[in-house]
C-alpha cells in the first residue's frame, strides 16, 4: 500500500494572508480516520496536519452546551452575566476521544464550565470549573468517553 505522499487539500489565502486548510483538511481527515487502506504512520501525520490548523471561533451570548461542531474551535462566551457551557454526555454528542476544545470567557459575566448526565471533567486540586475572568481561556480534552480534563484560567476554590 503506498502511502500518501501530501495531503488532499485545497489551501486557500484569508484576508490577511495566511494560508488555511480548514473545511478540506477536516472531511479528509474524518473520511479517512477509519480508512485502513491508509499506513498506519500516515494516520499521525494526518493528525498532526490537522492540529496545526486555525481553530474556528464560535461566539455565544447566552448558555451553550458544547455541538459537534465546537471540536478544535474556540467557543468564545460574550456574556455579560453568569452563564454556563455545558459538556454533553457522549451518547448526545459522540466527540472523539482526544478532541480539544478551547473555551474564553470575552464577557463579564462568569463562565463556568458544567458537566452534562454522566459526564466528569477532571480538573487541577484546588480549582473550580469558573474561568477566572473576562479573557480567561480554558482547554478541554476528552480523554475517555465521558471523561474530560479542563486546564487553564481556573478560579481558586
Amino acid at each position: 500500500m503506498p502511502e500518501p505522499t501530501s495531503l488532499p487539500v485545497s489551501p486557500s489565502v484569508d484576508d490577511v494572508g495566511h494560508t488555511t486548510h480548514h473545511g478540506d483538511l477536516h472531511s479528509w481527515a474524518n473520511a479517512h480516520s477509519a480508512d485502513d487502506t491508509v499506513a498506519d504512520g500516515a494516520h499521525a501525520d494526518i493528525r498532526a496536519a490537522y492540529a496545526q490548523r486555525e481553530p474556528d471561533e464560535t461566539v455565544h451570548t447566552a448558555d451553550h452546551t458544547l455541538v459537534i461542531g465546537d471540536r478544535t474551535a474556540v467557543v468564545e462566551m460574550n456574556v455579560a452575566t453568569a452563564n454556563t457551557v455545558t459538556v454533553p454526555p457522549n451518547s448526545s454528542v459522540a466527540f472523539p476521544v482526544g478532541t480539544l476544545v478551547e473555551v474564553c470567557q470575552v464577557g463579564a459575566g462568569a463562565t463556568t464550565i458544567t458537566e452534562g448526565s454522566g459526564v466528569t471533567v477532571q480538573t487541577p486540586d484546588g480549582l473550580t470549573l469558573t474561568l477566572r475572568g473576562q479573557w480567561s481561556t480554558v482547554s478541554l480534552r476528552q480523554r475517555a468517553t465521558d471523561e474530560w480534563v479542563v486546564s487553564g484560567d481556573l478560579e481558586a476554590s
